[in-house]
């Protein structure tokens, strides 16, 4: 299975921090990874001071790469109450999850990773998909939801654009789109592909953490800004050129 890290190790073998086997965002398999299921903006907080335990271990003086993914359960649950669910109140959760580690931790390059837009699972028919999604994403044949989502995405650009305009050293923050417009992956037949995701119709398989992998890496390749790209089915891995840096 394709990882971020196992990427990044093609260039640089002395990578540490990252996740290994499973586990939740306690167990020692999770080292870094903080990350919490269905956890949703409001609930950062708790995480970011998980993160900045754990790298109470680590020396300061390396750099991090810190992945914010983020926003799909607000999503799924922003027909039930849309003040709480607001693309003000998203981009102000996730803004300061961030001013916290830009306080705190030192040498950060963080990615913002945009959600997908949720109603395109209500395409997956068939087996448990009828039955779990109810329960998973409420919201998620909601046509406000599919409205929300480019205000989130917008929501996520504005804090790339603050915080860059702000040019604190050692510290840069980039949108990831790779998810923005991503579209379901479908079989010859014009089926839904299943085998991106798991039983519940709802979140990834393996296959789908090995395109999201890949797709991360090659926005991180792709500069300037405007030239990083949705995810495709088949799409060949971006080559550093020497002397590059990730954007």
């Amino acid at each position: 299975m394709t990882t971020f890290p196992t990427s990044i190790m093609r260039y640089n073998p002395n990578v540490q921090g990252y996740s290994v086997g499973s586990g939740n965002a306690d167990s020692a398999n999770a080292r870094l990874n903080v990350a919490v299921s269905g956890a949703r903006s409001a609930d950062l907080p708790p995480q970011v001071d998980n993160l900045l335990r754990k790298l109470a271990n680590f020396e300061r003086g390396l750099w991090k790469h810190i992945g914010l993914f983020i926003g799909g359960n607000d999503l799924c649950d922003s027909c039930t109450d849309w003040p709480t669910y607001s693309p003000q109140r998203y981009q102000a959760n996730v803004e300061a999850a961030i001013e916290t580690i830009r306080q705190q931790v030192p040498n950060v390059f963080l990615s913002l990773i945009a959600p997908p837009d949720i109603t395109l699972l209500a395409e997956l028919t068939g087996g448990w998909c009828s039955i779990l999604r109810p329960f998973e994403c409420s919201c998620s044949s909601d046509q406000g939801t599919t409205d929300l989502h480019p205000q989130y995405v917008t929501a996520l650009h504005n804090i790339e654009r603050k915080y860059n305009d702000m040019n604190i050293p050692n510290f840069y923050v980039s949108v990831q789109p790779f998810f923005e417009l991503i579209e379901i992956p479908r079989l010859p037949d014009g089926k839904a592909d299943m085998s991106y995701f798991a039983p519940d119709c709802f979140h990834f398989s393996s296959k789908s953490h090995s395109a999201a992998a890949l797709a991360l890496w090659n926005n991180l390749m792709e500069a300037p800004a405007d030239k990083k790209r949705t995810w495709v089915i088949g799409e060949p891995y971006e080559c550093p050129s020497p002397n590059q840096f990730i954007q």
